[in-house]
C-alpha cells in the first residue's frame, strides 16, 4: 500500500516475491489448483474463519496465488453479501408498524435518525477499508493474515445487511403523509447503495484477474480497493427540506 493512497495497491517490481516473468505462468497454474474435499475440510479446521466462506475463498487462502490477500478479501466479501441477500430474500418483506400512526415530529425524528445511521455506516466502511483492511493485508513483503482479512470482509457484510434493513424500513415504515416523498427518496438511495455494494467485490476481482493476466512485467500494477457508495442524496435532502418547511415553516438545518 502506498502511504498517500491506502486504497491503491502498488506492488514493488515483484508482487509478493514473484518475478514478473513468471507471473502469468503462476496465475495459470494457481487457477488449476483446485482443492480436494479432504483439503477443503482440513483448511477449514486449520482456519475456522473459512467455515463461512466459499470453496474458492478457501482455495485462495490455501494455495495463496499472486495477490491472494486481495482476492481472498473480495471473494469472502462476495460470499457474505450473497449470504445476506439470500437470507433477506428468504425472510421476505419485513414491516415495521408502530401501534399509533406517527405524527409529523415523530416521523421527522425517525427519518433524521435513519439518515444519521446511513452516514455513520459510510464512515464505518471508510474506516474498515482504509485502516483495518490495510493491517490485515500486511506490510509490503509480508503475507497477510487470513483470519483478519475474512473478519474485515465479514464486518462489511454485516454493514451490507444493515443497508438491506434500512431500505426495508424505508419501504414499509408508516409516517405522516407529508414525509412520504422523503421515504421514497430514502428507498431510492438505499437501492443504489445496495447495487454498488453488490458489484464492488465482483468487479474488483475481475479487475485483479485482468491486471494479472495482462501484466507485462514493466507496467506498474495499480488496484483501487475503495468501496465507493455514490448514491445521489440531493433528492432526498430536497424532499426532507420541503417536508420540514411545510411542518415548521423553516428550512432544514
Amino acid at each position: 500500500m502506498t502511504a498517500d493512497n491506502p486504497g491503491s495497491l502498488i506492488p514493488d517490481d515483484q508482487p509478493r516475491g514473484l518475478s514478473a516473468r513468471g507471473l502469468k505462468t503462476a496465475l495459470q497454474v494457481a487457477a488449476r489448483e483446485r482443492l480436494s474435499a479432504d483439503e477443503l475440510s482440513l483448511a477449514r479446521i486449520t482456519h475456522p474463519c473459512l467455515k463461512t466462506v466459499s470453496d474458492e475463498a478457501v482455495r485462495l487462502a490455501s494455495r495463496q496465488p499472486p495477490l491472494w490477500e486481495y482476492r481472498l478479501y473480495f471473494q469472502a466479501l462476495a460470499d457474505f453479501i450473497a449470504q445476506e441477500s439470500a437470507a433477506a430474500a428468504s425472510a421476505g418483506p419485513r414491516k415495521n408498524t408502530p401501534a399509533v400512526q406517527p405524527d409529523m415530529q415523530t416521523s421527522l425524528a425517525w427519518i433524521r435518525g435513519k439518515l444519521e445511521e446511513y452516514h455513520g455506516l459510510i464512515s464505518r466502511i471508510d474506516a474498515l477499508v482504509n485502516s483495518e483492511l490495510q493491517v490485515a493485508f500486511g506490510a509490503p513483503g509480508e503475507p497477510g493474515d487470513i483470519a483478519t482479512i475474512v473478519l474485515v470482509a465479514g464486518k462489511l457484510g454485516r454493514i451490507y445487511h444493515r443497508f438491506l434493513d434500512l431500505r426495508a424500513e424505508a419501504r414499509h415504515r408508516p409516517v405522516d403523509p407529508l414525509f412520504s416523498d422523503v421515504l421514497r427518496e430514502f428507498s431510492r438511495v438505499g437501492d443504489q447503495s445496495i447495487r454498488e455494494f453488490q458489484t464492488y467485490p465482483v468487479k474488483s476481482l475481475e479487475s485483479i484477474e485482468t491486471a494479472l493476466a495482462n501484466d507485462d512485467g514493466e507496467t506498474e500494477l495499480v488496484l483501487d480497493l475503495q468501496l465507493k457508495l455514490t448514491a445521489d442524496t440531493d433528492g432526498l435532502h430536497a424532499a426532507l427540506d420541503r417536508a420540514h418547511r411545510r411542518v415548521f415553516g423553516t428550512p432544514l438545518e
